[in-house]
């Protein structure tokens, strides 16, 4: 008997010997592990603990093998070993982490993040692929990319050979930028164009600061600032620095060899300039024209000022080789005998957005003359701004904590017009004046002979 149960003993312990060297299931429904498996658990109502220990437990265990694992009690996380150990979840070492429908890093504070370079800033992005963008974002109805510094530059962007930054937007600014210490919109380029930015229904480019440029750009080549727009500017901008210092202008650009600020719009200003105590809209070039204006409708002007236009010197292009169909002008005083001079009045009141002349002013009525010089009257239409609602919309604004330079003056009627090329009654004064002075020369000569005689 005694025998038959140690050999009963010995093949259990064989076959116990055998199952622990082939793949274990653990389970409650019988199944057998999967054959990859060496070890198979499977359980839907509980789970499996590895060993649980404190940091310092951890970081004592003898030779480790690579591999090890085990859930830290100190940092709360698992950790493996692998040439030393590696935190797979550790609320103190994992840089980014899901939070709710974000993935957020935890530890910007000392961390920056480069995507095909080494960080220089928070988040470095470096791509020489000239078929794509290093970053782009789409934003929906929402803002596609916002950057925000106490300091520096809210975004950067920086290209050799295309645009710094490009924004396109088909219901707000383009780009849009705000600083309290520096520029609110910056962009660099050496062969494109600094800034550029887009927008169906809002300004292309738009930029605020307090301390600095509300928009700089610079280019060597191509336009230092360049905006599109639909419906509203293609490049605004506002500085709230104090008037006559370096960083007083809403808008800078600067290129070594094209046009510094360039805005196109098909219904509003291409380049709106506005200012309490400084220059609207400054140009200065040391080797081209400062401001330059351009129209091909010649029912249009390149330039239009509603009130006082001051010029240290005006010139107006005259060369013979720009000039055809030469005559003499003649009966010059008999025209000018046909004007009527006139002291009037300006209807101030009336046409406050015109900023019309206070005070006597001379001059002819446009009517008059265009019915012994219609060459020299041209038909004109402007728009009339309501003044007392713009007012009344940017104390609104104000009061809403918005910003009121964004309110637009609303057309209240197009006033059409006449205008009068004074300029031009400058050549027929001289003819009528040389007319007289022969006539006075002949009678001089006739008094002459008649007292000879």
């Amino acid at each position: 008997m005694k025998t038959f149960f140690k050999l009963t003993l010995c093949l259990v312990l064989c076959l116990t010997m055998h199952t622990l060297n082939a793949q274990v299931g653990i389970n409650t429904d019988g199944s057998i592990a999967d054959n990859s498996a060496m070890l198979d658990v499977e359980s839907t109502t509980k789970g499996m603990l590895i060993p649980r220990m404190t940091s310092a437990q951890r970081t004592a265990i003898s030779s480790p093998a690579a591999g090890l694992l085990v859930y830290d009690t100190t940092t709360d996380g698992f950790w493996f070993y692998d040439a030393g150990w590696q935190s797979l979840t550790g609320s103190d070492e994992v840089l980014w982490e899901k939070s709710g429908a974000h993935i957020v890093n935890k530890n910007l504070a000392t961390t920056k993040v480069g995507i095909g370079t080494s960080p220089s800033a928070k988040l470095d992005v470096a791509f020489n692929d000239v078929a794509m963008p290093s970053i782009r974002g789409v934003g929906g109805s929402n803002i596609a990319i916002l950057g925000k510094s106490s300091d520096g530059a809210g975004i950067s962007g920086e290209s050799t050979n295309d645009f710094g930054i490009i924004g396109t937007s088909a219901n707000n600014d383009g780009i849009y930028g705000y600083s309290s210490n520096n520029d609110g919109v910056y962009g660099q380029s050496s062969s494109g164009k600094g800034i550029r930015g887009l927008s169906i229904t809002d300004d292309g480019v738009y930029g605020f600061s307090t301390d600095k440029y509300g928009v700089q750009g610079k280019s060597q080549n191509e336009h230092g600032v360049y905006g599109e727009s639909n419906t509203e500017s293609g490049v605004y901008g506002t500085s709230t620095a104090i008037a006559g210092t370096l960083y007083a202008a809403g808008v800078y650009g600067d290129s070594d060899d094209v046009i510094g600020v360039f805005g196109l719009s098909d219904d509003d200003v291409g380049v709106e300039g506005y200012s309490d105590k400084s220059y609207g809209v400054c140009g200065e070039s040391h080797d081209k024209d400062g401001v330059y204006g351009n129209t091909s409708d010649s029912n249009r002007y390149a330039g239009y000022f509603n009130g006082d236009v001051y010029t240290t010197a005006m010139y107006q292009s005259s060369a013979r080789k720009l000039k055809q169909d030469e005559q003499k002008l003649g009966d010059a005083l008999t025209l000018i005998g046909k004007l009527q001079p006139k002291s009037y009045a300006y209807k101030t009141g009336n046409y406050r957005s015109l900023n019309l002349p206070k005070g006597r002013r001379y001059g002819f009525i446009a009517d008059e003359v265009e019915q012994v010089l219609p060459q020299l009257v041209k038909a004109a239409d402007t728009e009339l701004f309501d003044l007392d609602k713009y007012e009344r919309d940017r104390k609104a604004a104000e009061a809403a904590g918005k910003d009121a330079n964004k309110v637009r003056k609303e057309v209240s009627e197009v006033l059409e017009f006449k205008a009068v090329n004074y300029t031009e009654l400058i050549p027929i004064l001289v003819a009528a004046v040389q007319e007289q002075q022969a006539e006075i020369a002949d009678l001089k000569q006739l008094i002459h002979n008649l007292q000879n005689d």
